[in-house]
């Protein structure tokens, strides 16, 4: 079976076959194939099922459950004090959680590995689309995204001596495997960036609005999901349109971008008012480090190795002239400001937009290296030290993922 789309025509209309061997004198060469990228994602989705399936038991997940349990009506009874009160203010999660429980008669653990395991393989999928998106059109491009697209929601930092070896503490990473909400909301926000970038390129040719409502709805269901990822991406986005809106004298183009975010943003001060009322959650301090408690030097350390793909990537080219690189490294900054100039506590929770920015950021960089141009000997030096680098922060992942799954313990 072949991608849909897939198969590009020459100029006499035969199918245009690339790469591969012969079969003999009668066979062609072989074109891409979607089944080892098939086989691949089924393999990893059964990975992370085995390990949600103990892991729900442990770190974030229990709290979010008791969350689900007790939302609409409290199904059994437990200490109310327990319940992240914050939590009730991006219900989505725990909705889908209640909803599975009772449609399937599943207990609500069984019901969040399901729903985990299920965000990881579209994750995987929409990724995919969005460096497909990206790169040049040829079959040794769709292996490389398939292969980029599956180290996602894997890679983690390209832990070494700079860091003291550490896989997660105090630095954080692109993939917090224990933090089941921001799992559940990486799929909708990248659909909402998808649709972002769609409206940018099909602006003029006004066949914009299916992927403007999306693009709204999306983000809205996001921000319902968990606010992080909004807390990045939308700054980043209207930043973007600004700038679109003056370099193309284009006023509509913010108009339109503006109305289908407002709900979102009223739904943001909604939260806001919710969560300051209510809890402590939003008792906020500013300062250098953040929740970290990393010295200067040690944050700049952690930074080279929580994204060192898009730092020896960057490429000031880029952002002028491709939308998806610009809210990508501008969501990457806004994070990374977040991550470490503001703290609500150990909970960290001003660190999450910056995890789902690295990975954007780095998969987003990466892709950006195979759109068909000419690079000189160097530059071409520097985008194979990138692949080994990110090939290297997957195997860390892999690792990461094992020891979790093997010892409980992510804060290492």
């Amino acid at each position: 079976m072949s991608l849909p789309g897939s198969m590009n025509l020459n100029n006499d209309g035969k199918r245009k076959e690339s790469g591969g061997s012969q079969r003999g004198g009668k066979m062609g060469k072989r074109t891409y194939d979607t089944r080892w990228f098939y086989g691949c994602l089924l393999m990893i989705t059964c990975i992370f099922s085995v390990f949600f399936v103990k892991y729900v038991n442990y770190a974030d997940t229990p709290l979010h459950s008791l969350v689900a349990k007790s939302i609409f009506f409290q199904d059994t009874d437990f200490d109310a004090g327990m319940i992240p009160r914050h939590a009730y203010a991006y219900p989505v999660y725990h909705i889908v959680q209640k909803m599975v429980h009772f449609i399937f008669r599943l207990d609500y653990e069984t019901a969040a590995a399901i729903i985990l395991s299920v965000s990881i393989f579209v994750s995987v999928l929409l990724y995919r689309k969005l460096i497909l998106m990206i790169v040049r059109d040829t079959d040794s491009n769709k292996y490389f995204a398939d292969f980029l697209a599956l180290g996602s929601v894997l890679f983690e930092v390209a832990r070494c001596w700079l860091n003291d070896w550490r896989f997660y503490q105090s630095q954080c990473g692109p993939n917090p495997f224990h933090n089941p909400t921001i799992l559940f909301v990486r799929p909708i926000g990248t659909i909402s960036l998808i649709c972002f970038i769609k409206y940018i390129q099909n602006y003029r040719q006004k066949k914009y609005y299916r992927y403007v409502v999306l693009f709204g709805l999306c983000m809205l269901i996001s921000i319902g999901a968990k606010p992080s990822y909004a807390l990045a991406f939308l700054p980043a986005m209207g930043i973007y349109t600004l700038y679109y809106m003056i370099r193309n004298k284009e006023i509509w183009f913010g108009v339109i971008a503006f109305a289908a975010v407002l709900p979102s943003l009223i739904l943001l001060v909604v939260q806001q008012v919710w969560v300051s009322s209510q809890t402590q959650a939003l008792n906020v301090t500013v300062g250098f480090g953040g929740f970290t408690g990393l010295t200067p030097i040690q944050v700049v350390l952690s930074s080279l190795i929580t994204f060192p793909v898009v730092i020896l990537l960057f490429r000031v080219s880029l952002i002028k002239r491709e939308p998806v690189y610009f809210i990508s490294i501008t969501a990457l900054v806004i994070g990374w400001i977040q991550m470490f100039w503001f703290s609500n506590g150990p909970a960290g929770d001003f660190s999450w937009g910056y995890d789902l920015a690295v990975q954007a950021a780095t998969i987003v960089t990466l892709a950006e290296t195979r759109k068909g141009e000419e690079f000189n000997r160097g530059r071409n030096i520097i985008n194979r030290s990138a692949y080994v680098i990110f090939l290297y922060q997957v195997l860390t992942g892999v690792v990461y993922l094992w020891t979790i799954y093997n010892t409980t313990m992510f804060w290492i």
